[in-house]
């Protein structure tokens, strides 16, 4: 049976792998297939099978563990080992019951902390720092009405052909603004060009441009997402300002590699050249991941978007001063409020901003995920409490069964220490070992099968990836769980243990 349910759950594990797969090879949302109701029964499945599987090896272990030192085990030890490898069908119902409860609870635990860290990395990443914010720029631009008669041909065409001029405003009100530990400005052009010089592959690109010492200071990026670290690649390109970094996808597309040169323009702009320094896969703000609206390749897959990182100050010297953002990273314990009411005192005209914190705390009230962590959270208390009692009845049934085998070992004058030692070594080898297979289980259940709740996220908007998070805190509530409940029962046990009577115990043996 525990071949069958593993073989099933690995069955149902592989039609979700190539579903997700074709999410993410056509840019489709999760809408667009439907996921069978069963892949939710797969973790307990997977679970149950994967106890039953450990439980069908365990007693071969003890046995060999009683082989292996049968001449040096305490008297205790050896009784307890004895009655392990020839009662082992006595204690599987307890066994697979804590294992089962166990597992069930960790994949809850690490669920509910997976979905709660991937959403709020998703939304600082897509939000780059604690605060991003553009104030209104003058321009040259002339002023569209909604009405009146319409503009002619010749002047339409001159307006649209004329490069707008844009006048920087003021800085230092932000450099004054309280509770601001680092600012940086950030330079973004969705519909900038680039042209290989030596093979002529040209494309559309996303342009930024930053200052590599206020960007490293303020920006957020999850670790691990680069090959090093983000402050490295931006002392790689610090000391040359026609250095720049590409996206992997645009290094593949054009062929382009560390040390060549590429030429950067958009519309009404000359040609700049600029020297790649190095490749990246992810960038804050930018998102690597294809999407519908982008079109299709030559070989018919969406087209994958393009990254080029530079310096501000030689965009702007070398290409054209357009209007940049302002991201802050606010100091531990300051509210955005307090950025707001310095913005409005100061009469700074911001037309878009983005407030991390804000949207973080919408997301911990999104419905969705209240109701998850609310699910999550109660499976993990339910699955506890089960085992709990569950360990505390079987435990109690079992002691009153084996009250006269007890009993013949006191009167033969076994010390009560040593009984107690029998009923400590006996729950560690049954249940302890129960809930340490329960653990290893939970973990790779959770590795399996965590994923399953990417299909609840538009794949096309999943950066950073989708990543099994689990926390110390969650196996040190579970451990302190159970080490209560051991305890606890140790204690109830034993007490129960020291009333039973000798005469009492052999008189039952005679009935």
């Amino acid at each position: 049976m525990d071949l069958v349910l593993v073989v099933i759950a690995v069955y149902l594990l592989n039609n979700f792998a190539k579903r997700q797969e074709d999410l993410k090879r056509l840019a489709l949302d999760s809408d667009a297939l439907q996921v069978d109701p069963l892949l939710f029964l797969m973790p307990a499945v997977f679970a149950l099978g994967a106890g039953l599987l450990a439980l069908r090896v365990y007693p071969w272990f003890i046995r060999l563990v009683y082989r292996a030192g049968r001449r040096w085990w305490p008297p205790a030890l050896y009784h307890t080992l004895v009655q392990i490898s020839r009662s082992s069908g006595q204690y599987l119902t307890i066994k697979v019951f804590l294992i089962l409860t166990v597992s069930t609870g960790l994949f809850s635990a690490n669920s509910a902390r997976t979905i709660n860290d991937n959403m709020e990395s998703k939304i600082r990443y897509a939000a780059g720092a604690d605060i991003a914010l553009m104030t209104r720029w003058e321009n040259d631009a002339p002023p569209s009405t909604g009405f009146g008669p319409p503009q002619p041909q010749s002047e339409a065409v001159f307006a649209e052909s004329r490069r707008i001029q844009y006048s920087e405003p003021p800085y230092r009100p932000f450099e004054e603004l309280q509770g601001v530990e680092a600012l940086a400005k950030v330079f973004r052009k969705e519909e900038a060009q680039f042209v290989e010089p030596k093979s002529g592959a040209s494309g559309r690109t996303t342009l930024i441009g930053i200052d590599t010492k206020d960007f490293g200071l303020t920006a957020w990026m999850k670790d691990g997402l680069l090959d090093y670290p983000i402050n490295g690649y931006l002392n790689l390109i610090a000391p040359n300002p026609q250095a720049v970094l590409i996206s992997r996808s645009l290094a593949e597309a054009a062929k382009v590699k560390p040390g060549d040169s590429i030429r950067i323009y958009w519309e009404g702009l000359d040609q700049a050249p600029f020297t790649v320094y190095g490749v990246i896969d992810y960038w804050p703000t930018w998102n690597p991941l294809p999407s519908g609206e982008a079109g299709e390749g030559r070989d018919g897959r969406p087209q994958q978007p393009h990254l080029i990182v530079g310096h501000l100050g030689a965009i702007q010297n070398r290409l054209a001063l357009e209007p940049y953002e302002v991201w802050m990273k606010l100091k531990d314990g300051v509210a955005s409020r307090q950025i707001y009411e310095q913005l409005a005192e100061r009469h700074i005209p911001v037309v878009s901003l983005r407030d991390t914190n804000a949207e973080l705390i919408a997301s911990k009230n999104d419905p969705f995920r209240l109701a998850i962590n609310g699910v999550m959270t109660l499976g993990f208390v339910i699955s506890m409490l089960i085992s709990f009692f569950g360990f505390l009845l079987f435990w109690a049934l079992t002691l009153s069964g084996r009250t006269l085998q007890y009993g013949v070992l006191r009167a033969m004058g076994i010390p009560f220490a040593q009984i107690v030692g029998i009923l400590v070594s006996e729950q560690l080898l049954t249940s302890g070992a129960a809930v340490f297979i329960g653990v290893l289980t939970g973990n790779l259940t959770s590795d399996l099968f965590v994923p399953l709740f990417e299909m609840s996220f538009a794949t096309t908007e999943q950066v950073p990836p989708f990543e099994i998070v689990s926390r110390l805190s969650d196996y040190v509530q579970l451990y302190a769980i159970v080490g209560f409940t051991l305890t606890i029962g140790l204690s109830i046990l034993g007490y129960r243990l020291s009333r039973i009577r000798i005469a009492q115990a052999l008189k039952l043996g005679e009935e």
